[in-house]
């Protein structure tokens, strides 16, 4: 158990310090709220692997901790939004054994998008958002090519050991 807990407070202090990069590197000239998503590789590891509970718990670890660090409370509920729909598909991509990681990781990309602004949409109590919604999945779409590719790599890597 104590070995468990180290293993995904070594993951979840890498994911965060990958969070931490990308709070420092803009991409809003691109398009306001765009990320590459690292931090997100980290969790897809280890959904790919199927660690489940552990994906679960390093995601939320990362997202609270990341709230309190460089944002706040509203950011946490766009955040486990688009996480909570980010994980669930991209589990549901695994089981259908037809994608690589890189695949699972584009549509889990677009789908966490797709959460943010259904969460943005009610929150603000307008569906206007949802005109956003194409430049989010599409920036969300080329995130999850590179944030697979990286995983992709790692696992690789991984897995030869």
């Amino acid at each position: 158990m104590a070995k468990k807990i180290a293993y995904c407070s070594l993951l979840t202090a890498l994911a965060l310090i990958f969070g931490f990069i990308e709070h420092l590197v803009s991409f809003d000239y691109i398009a306001p709220g765009v990320k590459l998503g690292l931090a997100n590789s980290i969790v897809l590891l280890l959904i790919f692997v199927k660690q489940y509970k552990s994906a679960i718990a390093v995601n939320l670890a990362r997202i609270l901790l990341s709230t309190l660090l460089f944002s706040g409370p509203m950011a946490a509920i766009f955040a486990i939004s688009g996480a909570a729909l980010s994980m669930i598909v991209s589990v549901l991509l695994l089981k259908s054994k037809h994608l690589s990681i890189i695949g699972i990781s584009i549509g889990a990309a677009a789908c966490h998008n797709i959460g943010q602004i259904l969460v943005a949409g009610f929150v603000m109590g307008t569906w206007s958002v949802l005109y956003y919604m194409p430049v989010l999945v599409f920036c969300g779409a080329i995130s999850g090519l590179l944030t697979g590719t990286a995983a992709n790599l790692v696992y690789k890597r991984i897995k030869k050991r």
